[in-house]
């Protein structure tokens, strides 16, 4: 029996996280404590997660050709995810994000912005027709996101679509062109904090609805209270969460959507996805680091017959 392939077109980084620095004067520079490396990305996550659920996952992007490019790299084909069509570029910097402590996550321009027309056909051209694609919104320029999803659908394949900055604020989204892009997704999963500007209502219930009405797809909210769909009709359901304290957070949104799309690739229904999708959050939440706690198939058979 063949293994269903999944894809991800998506951030793919290297997180430095600066550790607490001594005291300075005002305009004075400051010495950093210890400095901590981790592989991420919401793309590349959701990824690890579908393979370590059995499937072949395959991720689609650019970097450097750079010894940060080999540790992201590195880091997929160790989890099993192929990296083949992954386009390397010696004149760019492989992208790395910055954390310092009390300030925002610093997302630095580089190789995922620079995909070229050419580039996206290439990656495009990896996909069958029928296939799952996760497309992410947000550390890629909107017109290269759009434009690889025209060749996505000429493909005849399937897209789940993600959004995870601001469209309108942090992206600098035309209107026109956000409606155009989001109404390509077969199945929209964004974070319920970008997306909400979008909404006029915090209710994640009520908001699946409005974005599955508005873009004609399904749309699914996931929160730590529960997970949401919707589709066009407005006829959908939700699923509250298993009661559980987090360790960290971080990780189990890409965690329920890397869930999510292996459940939909392997055939299964939505609500049968979204309960898969909901485990792999759950376990990933309760360990630190955003891969640790991201469960085997294995590991969620032995959940469901206990």
């Amino acid at each position: 029996m063949d293994v269903p392939r999944v894809f991800g077109f998506g951030s793919a980084t290297l997180t430095f996280r600066v550790g607490p620095t001594g005291g300075a004067r005002p305009g004075s520079d400051l010495l950093a404590g210890e400095t901590t490396t981790e592989l991420g990305g919401a793309t590349a996550n959701a990824l690890v997660q579908a393979a370590r659920l059995g499937l072949h996952a395959a991720w689609l992007g650019k970097l450097g050709n750079d010894w940060l490019g080999q540790r992201i790299l590195d880091g997929l084909e160790d989890e099993g995810v192929d990296c083949a069509a992954a386009v390397l570029d010696p004149k760019l910097c492989s992208p790395f994000h910055l954390v310092a402590p009390g300030a925002a996550t610093v997302r630095l321009p580089n190789s995922l912005a620079r995909l070229q027309l050419p580039e996206l056909e290439f990656l495009a051209d990896r996909i069958d027709p029928g296939e799952w694609v996760l497309v992410e919104l947000g550390e890629l320029p909107l017109a290269a996101v759009s434009a690889f999803c025209a060749r996505v659908r000429r493909r005849e394949a399937r897209i789940l679509m993600t959004v995870d900055l601001d469209p309108i604020h942090q992206l600098g989204a035309d209107p026109v062109d956000l409606q155009m892009l989001l109404a390509q997704a077969d199945l929209l999963v964004p974070n319920a904090e970008a997306i909400r500007p979008l909404c006029e209502t915090d209710n994640p219930e009520i908001m699946a609805i409005d974005l599955a009405r508005r873009y004609h797809c399904v749309a699914v909210l996931h929160t730590p209270a529960g997970s949401w769909y919707a589709a066009a009709s407005g006829l959908g359901d939700g699923f509250p969460a298993d009661l559980f304290e987090p360790v960290d957070p971080d990780g189990s949104e890409d965690a329920f959507r890397g869930g999510l799309l292996a459940g939909l690739a392997q055939g299964q229904s939505l609500p049968a996805a979204l309960h898969l999708a909901s485990q792999c959050a759950q376990r990933t939440a309760a360990r630190p680091g955003p891969r640790t706690g991201m469960p085997r198939a294995t590991e969620l058979a032995l959940d469901d017959h206990f």
